[in-house]
Parts: C-alpha cells; sequence; structure tokens
C-alpha cells in the first residue's frame, strides 16, 4: 500500500501481487485516523511519502504486528525512477 500523505487528508492506494491497483480512498492525516484504519488490514507493506507527517506515520505503523512501513528518500527515489 502506497500512502500519500498530505497535511489534511492521505491518499491511500492498494496494489495486488501482481501490481494492479485494487483500490484507493483517502482518511484524514491524523494518528488517531491511522490507528482506525490500519488497524482493521490485515498486515502488509506500507509505503510512505517522505515528509512532515512521515515521522509520526512510520512510529505508529511500526508499532502494528505484521505492517512493515518505509519512508526512506532513498526507497522513495527507487519508487519514482521505476515509474
Amino acid at each position: 500500500m502506497g500512502v500519500d500523505l498530505g497535511d489534511k487528508r492521505s491518499h491511500l492506494c492498494t496494489l495486488d501481487a501482481a501490481g494492479q491497483v485494487i483500490s484507493e480512498s483517502t482518511i484524514p492525516t491524523s494518528p488517531s485516523a491511522f490507528r482506525k484504519h490500519f488497524l482493521s488490514l490485515p498486515s502488509a507493506l506500507v509505503v510512505l511519502e517522505v515528509g512532515p507527517h512521515s515521522r509520526w506515520a512510520s512510529e505508529l505503523l511500526a508499532g502494528r504486528p505484521g505492517t512493515r512501513g518505509s519512508g526512506s528518500e532513498r526507497r522513495q527515489n527507487l519508487v519514482d525512477s521505476s515509474e
């Protein structure tokens, strides 16, 4: 799942194993909204945009069993270059 962190709303995009988009949605950019949304999902790899909200979002996701997060600028550059 990719997360584009906005100041007020974050955009989520979920891919299947073949890399096809299976859902897109938005949620408020807040710790409570992230907890509510991500606690309802099975474990997943979550890729976060690097920015002002990425630290708390990454820490929140790191505390969730079975969910791995990535928010490094190096990894983001790799994602950008693959498009």
